[in-house]
Formats: C-alpha cells, structure tokens, sequence
C-alpha cells in the first residue's frame, strides 16, 4: 500500500464488501481519495465466479469431486468453497488465487457480471484519457 502513495500512476483500489471499512482508514491514514476506491455489492469476489467454474476448479485442482449443486447459489461461495477444502483436508495456503486464476482463464466475456464489465468499461475509459 505504501506505492501509492509515491506512484505516478492512476490507480483504482477494488474491495470486496468486507473491505468497505477499509475505505475510511486509508483514506484518513495514507491519505488516498475516496474515488479511488471501488466497493463490490456482494461480499466477495468469489460470489461473482460461475458455479461451475468454482466446481470444475476444485475438482482439478484439489483432486476432490464436487458437482455444481455442492454449491448454494444463495449463500457466500468463498466460506463454501473453503468449507468444502477444510471438509476434506484440501485447505492450503493461496487456495483462493489458485481458484481465482483457474476460474479467470476460464471465463468467458459473457460470463462477466455487470458489475464487474461496468467497472472494467469505466477503467479503460479512464486510462484512454
């Protein structure tokens, strides 16, 4: 965090809704703008991956057999997700990168919330200007 303050570059800071409380404190302590800052509505970025993605994921890379209905759509798919690995003693340190690059490299354009497309639309717009 302490690059931005001496970076010469724009720069936008995602949090996911556990985040948000963060924005006050780095705004006070480091002194960055609250427009850098952009909240996710849901929880965690993990509730925006496709369930199937989450499953397929798992599976490869956690050697375990799970199927998209081991998934609640309704409910955070990070704590499931970590559920699932404690479960059967798969937890490991930088699950949720690994599952994050898997899922990335995966997905397709359409699969992109609106949320995120939006976000990424505004940041492309801003870095042409």
């Amino acid at each position: 965090m302490e690059l931005v303050k001496y970076a010469p570059v724009d720069y936008r800071i995602l949090l996911d809704k556990h985040g948000e409380g963060l924005v006050i404190e780095l705004t006070r302590e480091m002194k960055i703008k609250p427009e850098r800052f952009y909240v996710l509505k849901k929880g965690s970025i993990e509730d925006y991956y496709p369930i199937n993605l989450i499953a397929d994921a798992v599976n490869k890379l956690f050697d375990l057999d799970i199927t998209e209905k081991d998934i609640d759509p309704r409910e955070p798919r990070g704590q499931q997700i970590k559920m699932i690995l404690e479960r059967n003693q798969k937890i490991r340190k930088y699950w949720k990168v690994d599952i994050a690059r898997y899922v990335a490299e995966r997905m397709s354009s359409d699969e992109i919330p609106e949320e995120i497309r939006k976000l990424m639309e505004y940041l492309k717009t801003q870095s042409q200007t």
